[in-house]
């Protein structure tokens, strides 16, 4: 079976996620909440050092590790909750999605699935896709979007305080990114065709 992938297919599945922008809402706002933890910790962990440990300091070392244990509290219920959040988003959107297609199957005609002169109407890929393709995307609104977002706004974070703790140093780090993107992105084209033969080969079983 031959086929193009449209990334603005997806697009579609917005209206879907209509009915739980609130959830969606309160996910957003943990994920933004747990990224700025994690950005935190070594803010925290740096006055810990210079003014506790280097000071000699013990009331200072004793708010340092409080404000750090206070952050460290923080992120542990902030991932928490857009762990749950996003799973059961995932989970309701691959629900809906079975389910509409399920009623939209029942109402075509029975020449629908035995034609012999479309293979891309063959029951084998529309039971694939009935059930492999939902699962990719649960997959991927449940756990891939909300990761991905996480490790991009921490990368902003983190390279906007590398840049104004020492920019020349930073500037070096920088420069190795290229070097590392570059093999990702080459390979996850590859799993990407490897994934789909997988699929169209599980349809003709």
């Amino acid at each position: 079976m031959e086929s193009r992938s449209n990334p603005r297919v997806l697009l579609r599945l917005v209206g879907l996620l209509a009915p739980y922008r609130w959830r969606l809402t309160l996910a957003a706002l943990a994920l933004l909440l747990a990224s700025g933890s994690v950005l935190l910790l070594g803010q925290g962990l740096r006055l810990m050092i210079d003014q506790g440990f280097m000071a000699a300091d013990s009331n200072a070392l004793s708010r340092a590790l409080g404000v750090m244990l206070s952050v460290v509290a923080v992120l542990a219920l902030a991932s928490a909750l857009r762990y749950y959040l996003v799973t059961w988003i995932g989970e309701r959107l691959a629900a809906d999605l079975r389910r509409r297609v399920f009623d939209h199957l029942l109402t075509l005609e029975p020449g629908f699935f035995e034609s012999a002169q479309a293979p891309s109407q063959a029951a084998g890929e529309i039971v694939s896709r009935l059930t492999a393709d939902t699962s990719v995307l649960q997959s991927l609104f449940g756990s891939s979007v909300s990761l991905a977002l996480r490790n991009l706004l921490m990368l902003i974070g983190a390279v906007v305080l590398m840049l104004i703790t020492q920019p020349w140093l930073s500037a070096i780090v920088l420069l190795g990114i290229p070097a590392t993107v570059l093999p990702i992105l080459w390979f996850g084209r590859r799993v990407r065709r490897l994934s789909r033969h997988s699929q169209d080969r599980v349809a003709e079983l």
